[in-house]
């Protein structure tokens, strides 16, 4: 193999790492774009800024359109770095903004909750440079378990890239053990 070549995402240094977000080519942490040191926002935070915050969502460059009981939309634009082997959007991309978009709802009541279950059926595939809304849906909350729909859409003509269903359960402590 000649000296930084590629394959299989790797090079002769290692893992090729990926400059999104907090880190830059280098693995260095980029200012301003890493997680608040402190640790996790507290019980006494906002279920709006608890999700927002979020360092996953932060670190795709999720953006946290509306938050509501029950209810959580959020939007995601496909980088180039975001593609798969086939050059498309990575459908884990498509599903990590279902996913924030459940997470915002599920956790919208004040009330610890993690999934149970999420599945995901892509209808379309998406485009680099496509902005994506997804938006989560609470069906029905019991005491403990929380039933969803989440639809991620094309912002721009409503066309649906994927739907998906998911299964929340609250947590007795604020993060899961």
């Amino acid at each position: 193999m000649a000296a930084g070549e590629r394959v299989g995402g790797v090079t002769e240094a290692g893992p090729v790492r990926y400059h999104r977000g907090a880190m830059d080519g280098d693995g260095n942490r980029l200012p301003g774009r890493t997680p608040d040191p402190s640790g996790p926002p507290s019980s006494s935070t906002s279920p709006p800024a608890e999700v927002a915050a979020d360092p996953y969502g932060r670190w795709l460059g999720i953006e946290l359109l509306e938050l509501r009981r029950g209810y959580c939309r959020a939007a995601l634009t496909i980088e180039p770095h975001m593609v798969n082997l086939h050059g498309s959007p990575h459908g884990g991309a498509i599903f990590s903004l279902a996913d924030f978009a459940f997470g915002g709802a599920c956790n919208s009541h004040g009330d610890a909750a993690v999934a149970l279950t999420v599945t995901i059926q892509f209808h379309v595939a998406a485009r680099v440079g496509q902005r994506l809304v997804a938006e989560a849906r609470e069906a029905r909350q019991g005491k403990r378990a929380g039933f969803y729909t989440m639809t991620v859409s094309d912002e721009g003509d409503g066309m649906v890239v994927a739907t998906c269903q998911a299964v929340s359960l609250r947590t007795d402590a604020h993060r899961p053990r």
